[in-house]
């Protein structure tokens, strides 16, 4: 009995380790706190946003993950790599997973920004040179966009992926 309840143990933690995809990190990866819910590749002339439809570049992609909270991440990606995401859902999402590495320089600069009294639910705006963050929302409805545009595609619009540059 003993050994079984060690397998079983063993085989939950090293069996569901979470893979972790983020804003530069790899696209084949799903953040722990998501399931893919539909994984697109497009090719110059292809969109999900018929209505925006913009010729885009070789290698580029996107992937939609829902997570538990019913929050929606896009991730678009170029040759595997992140390099911007899009999410919107009744609550925001755990931003530690999706910025991944870029957390710390986007924590750091919401608290260089003191608010004053009703500065709370004001839209974020962040911009620094490997880092562009927009967020707004209130309870219930929250949308945001993040992306490196160090690793943004030469010639790509943003705004043609749902993306405020």
């Amino acid at each position: 009995m003993r050994l079984i309840l060690t397998l079983l143990t063993s085989i939950l933690l090293f069996g569901s380790t979470p893979s972790w995809s983020s804003l530069g990190g790899n696209a084949q990866a799903v953040p722990g706190e998501g399931s893919i819910v539909a994984p697109m590749a497009f090719s110059a002339g292809q969109h999900a946003f018929a209505s925006q439809a913009a010729a885009l570049p070789r290698g580029v992609s996107e992937q939609s993950i829902q997570t538990p909270l019913g929050i929606t991440v896009n991730e678009f990606s170029n040759n595997g790599t992140v390099f911007a995401l899009t999410w919107s859902g009744p609550t925001l999402p755990d931003q530690s997973v999706f910025l991944g590495t870029y957390f710390p320089e986007y924590q750091q600069a919401l608290l260089s920004h003191p608010q004053g009294p009703g500065q709370h639910r004001a839209p974020v705006a962040v911009r620094h040179p490997h880092l562009v963050v927009h967020a707004a929302g209130h309870m219930g409805a929250f949308q945001g966009s993040a992306y490196d545009p160090t690793l943004v595609p030469a010639g790509l619009a943003l705004s043609s992926l749902g993306v405020e540059p």
